[in-house]
């Protein structure tokens, strides 16, 4: 069986395991450091009645990543755990009645309880979108296409501009210009 056969199964187990949940949790974020390199990290995080989360991750030098997670099958979390594995991905947010931003992303384990879509680096469209985020009013929306499988989930936006504003703030993302949402978004 080639690699791509094998991984295939995998996503589709992942997209069964999601599920269009209703938003239960305010938006929540948690600043450690700094370290002794005096690096700062900040985890901003929101999840619903189904324990799928939005999270935003990322430090003042380097890391940057908008992930959608879901909790992981011990199977999953085996093989996408492994070195070098994941599966292209698109990861789509959708904040109230704005455009669709659309996002090349990768499946993968997230930690030991966690699968997720994860669009990651310091890009002005991933800032941007903490920016929507942050000023979101009634509702955050996410989808993810895996193997061409599709996948909707919707989140809270209690607290969502608090935040953002820890995010943009500690991760030091202010000096990288957001630019204006599209229904095309990012080809990182």
């Amino acid at each position: 069986m080639s690699r791509g056969c094998f991984w295939m199964p995998v996503a589709i187990i992942a997209l069964s395991t999601f599920g269009c949940g209703v938003a239960h949790a305010q938006w929540s974020s948690q600043v450690t450091g700094p370290d002794v390199f005096g690096n700062t990290t900040v985890l901003a995080t929101v999840d619903n009645v189904d324990g799928n989360g939005l999270v935003v991750q990322c430090d003042q030098n380097s890391t940057l990543d908008l992930a959608y997670i879901i909790p992981g099958t011990p199977s999953e979390l085996d093989e996408l755990s492994k070195a070098g594995t994941s599966i292209p991905a698109d990861l789509l947010v959708k904040v109230d009645n704005g455009l669709v931003m659309k996002f090349s992303a990768e499946f993968k384990a997230w930690n030991n309880t966690y699968v997720g879509i994860v669009a990651s680096g310091r890009t002005t469209d991933i800032v941007t979108a903490i920016k929507v985020i942050g000023g979101a009013a009634n509702q955050i929306s996410v989808g993810a296409v895996i193997a061409g499988n599709q996948q909707t989930d919707n989140f809270d936006v209690g607290n969502s501009t608090s935040a953002m504003n820890t995010a943009t703030s500690d991760c030091k993302l202010a000096d990288i210009q957001a630019g204006p949402s599209s229904d095309t978004g990012s080809t990182q």
